[in-house]
């Protein structure tokens, strides 16, 4: 009997990525992609697609839509459900669950014809409740890594074919992904993964080998498009199945499921892919919560917002009382929970190869979304509370034009500065940290995901990246202060080497006094107090004289630092967010022309700012890159002050 081959290939974008990004993606992988499948009328396919970038591909590509749903319907090509925005399922709540699974299940149904049987779950993150998630939505079946497999004891040469599991009760079929092949297919020469089939299928005659890899690779990945169509990889990889259709016969997953049984029962343990639980620094993706703050403070506002969002729809549903009429309220919380859904696309809380975290952008459309959610529910009293889950308070105070989390516990500064209007998170930024990588920049690792030879010969400036590797003490924040005991100069400050107090620049702060407008800290003989009024933002520090000059920083993150509407401003004089150095007292403003936002820091008694832009250096699938992440401005006073303050007013 012939080898089942199941390709699934899954294509993704995330929510609010740039137009022009997806439409690159198109038209290097997914339509020449289908077309080649669509020219080979033996060829049987599962495909995945992400529900945001189904529907932009239904807004922008019609004729894309009509050509795979006319597959479909020819029954060649079966497409999964999953999570409408791509989370990782097993990290949201569980009605956001159903709900992420359902829409993009209608999703399929509307545009394909078809509703779907199988769920690609994202990131291949499982936890042992999902059966039961799954089986709830109507998922038949999902795909994960072989290694999932043989975590849960499962020697690795019986890996063919697919199993059940469950969890209270309720089944869904797992199907583990060939490790091989998705090492070789498309990026070594094709005989070889044709090889590899046809000694499987001697080995074990009729039984399932599944493949489910990114879409991406056929194309969007650097030197792809070349290798897969110019040169003809995916052309000689299709005529080798053709040539051996006796023996490999390519299968929707779905239709085999339908006709052959499990291969028996499998409890598989908290696990995803193998290069996700190294990034992740061990075997649990939740582990990019705890080694990334930054990534939990978005992970845990979706979870506060979604406690306001049962709180607000119990209100509208149990007594109608409010501004809005009831029908009006029950549409406000329709739209803020999608808001805060398309919040749980995944790609902004991990880091990989392809994760966002250290992308600027994708946290901030994250961020967007969330804003977008909190400004259509009623605001909260001033609040502290354990907002991390990590045994640490928040303070949160809001005016009608800014929202800001103050971090006692971290020197008594502000980790998230909204701009509300904007939907905007100002600091956004990102501490710098050692990465494993940073080890292999000057040596090896220039093409981590074994691309085609034509990329690993485009080697990145390795020095010119190495000088960027810096590792920041603390969180990036604003109002952090340095009590320096020598004199500092500004190249201290750029290379983080200022001998500042740490008690004070980031340990725990009292809460002493706090009111809908203010928030006092104490920690010691030093007081930091935060007044709020409308679009205007006061930071008050009262402190022992210094031996040295005493700075309060501030981080800005405007985003795009080579675009001319953003810059920095003094004196008449405008500087773009690359700018490094020293100015002179008086009023500096940072501009945001995209957004039409403004601030104007004004400080009395400086003799300096000092303005740095922050650097990350990441990890791509391509090798190496550096990613701006803000802008630290520094009000710079002299030895002996006692008392500083620095008044920020906002402008939209």
């Amino acid at each position: 009997m012939a080898l089942a081959l199941a390709l699934v290939l899954h294509a993704h974008q995330p929510a609010g990525n740039f137009d022009a990004v997806i439409e690159a993606n198109y038209h290097s992988a997914y339509r020449p992609f289908l077309e080649a499948a669509a020219a080979r009328p033996w060829l049987r396919l599962s495909l995945h697609y992400s529900g945001f970038l189904l529907d932009w591909l239904a807004e922008h590509h019609p004729g894309h839509i009509a050509q795979l749903r006319g597959l479909v319907a020819a029954e060649r090509v079966e497409v999964l459900g999953g999570g409408y925005f791509e989370p990782i399922l097993a990290a949201i709540p569980s009605e956001d669950q159903q709900e992420q699974l359902t829409r993009l299940a209608d999703t399929v149904e509307r545009l394909l014809g078809r509703r779907p049987l199988g769920a690609w779950l994202a990131e291949r993150v499982w936890e042992p409740e999902l059966p039961a998630v799954l089986a709830r939505a109507g998922v038949a079946y999902t795909l994960l890594d072989d290694a999932h497999l043989q975590a849960a004891g499962i020697d690795a040469a019986e890996l063919y074919g697919y199993w059940k599991t469950e969890s209270q009760g309720m089944a869904v079929n797992v199907v583990p992904s060939n490790f091989a092949l998705r090492q070789s297919i498309p990026f070594r020469p094709e005989m070889e993964s044709i090889e590899y089939l046809l000694h499987a299928g001697r080995q074990h005659p009729g039984a399932l080998l599944t493949m489910g890899d990114d879409l991406e690779k056929f194309g969007a990945w650097p030197h792809t498009a070349q290798h897969v169509y110019e040169d003809g990889w995916l052309k000689r990889f299709f005529d080798g199945l053709e040539a051996h259709a006796d023996e490999i016969t390519t299968v929707r997953l779905g239709d085999y499921l339908g006709r052959e049984p499990a291969r028996g029962l499998v409890y598989l343990p908290t696990g995803s892919y193998p290069e996700m639980m190294r990034w992740a620094g061990n075997a649990n993706w939740r582990g990019f919560l705890t080694k990334y703050r930054e990534a939990n403070l978005l992970h845990k506002t979706q979870w506060d917002l979604t406690r306001r969002l049962r709180a607000a729809s119990i209100e509208s549903v149990g007594t109608g009382s409010g501004t809005l009429p009831a029908a009006a309220s029950k549409a406000v919380i329709e739209a803020a929970h999608t808001a805060v859904l398309a919040a749980e696309c995944n790609d902004v809380y991990w880091h990989g190869w392809f994760g966002g975290l250290y992308s600027p952008h994708l946290r901030n459309v994250a961020f967007a979304r969330l804003l977008e959610a909190d400004a259509l529910l009623p605001d909260p009293a001033p609040r502290r509370f354990d907002l991390h889950g990590d045994g640490t308070e928040v303070i949160e105070l809001r005016s009608p034009t800014l929202r800001l989390l103050i971090t006692p516990h971290d020197g008594g500064t502000i980790e998230e500065l909204d701009l509300r209007a904007a939907h905007a998170n100002l600091i956004n930024s990102l501490q710098r940290r050692p990465e494993p990588y940073h080890a292999e920049l000057q040596a090896a690792a220039y093409n981590p995901a074994h691309l085609p030879e034509t990329a690993a010969a485009e080697r990145p400036g390795a020095g010119a990246l190495h000088e960027l590797l810096r590792y920041d003490p603390y969180p990036r924040a604003a109002g952090r202060l340095y009590a320096c005991r020598t004199c500092n100069s500004f190249a201290d400050f750029q290379h983080l080497r200022l001998s500042a107090d740490a008690d004070l620049a980031g340990g725990a702060f009292a809460v002493e006094n706090l009111s809908a407008t203010q928030a006092t800290l104490r920690r010691g003989r030093v007081t930091k107090r935060y007044i709020l009024a409308d679009n205007q933002l006061t930071l008050e520090v009262a402190l022992e004289a210094s031996a040295g000059p005493v700075l309060l920083e501030m981080v800005f993150n405007l985003l795009a630092p080579d675009a001319e509407d953003r810059y920095v401003e003094h004196g008449g004089e405008r500087r773009g967010l690359r700018w490094a150095g020293e100015l002179g007292a008086g009023p500096l403003r940072l501009h945001d022309g995209w957004r039409g936002a403004s601030v104007t820091l004004e400080a009395h008694g400086i003799q300096a700012w000092w303005v740095e832009p922050l650097y990350t250096v990441s990890q791509s699938e391509a090798g190496f890159e550096s990613n701006y992440q803000g802008s630290a401005v520094a009000a710079v006073w002299p030895a002996g002050t006692t008392r500083l303050a620095v008044k920020m007013n906002f402008f939209l």
